[in-house]
């Protein structure tokens, strides 16, 4: 959804997945950009 020059992150329906399926359903997120260690699609 955003993101800053620091790597500041909000994403939105965001979700963690565990063996290929969702565990549990955030919404909207903000993850910041010095706890982040990859970015995948």
């Amino acid at each position: 959804m955003a993101f800053d020059i620091h790597m500041n992150i909000v994403l939105e329906e965001a979700e963690m997945l565990e063996n290929g399926s969702t565990k549990i359903r955030y919404g909207k997120l903000v993850v910041r950009g010095d706890n982040i260690l990859m970015i995948s699609p």
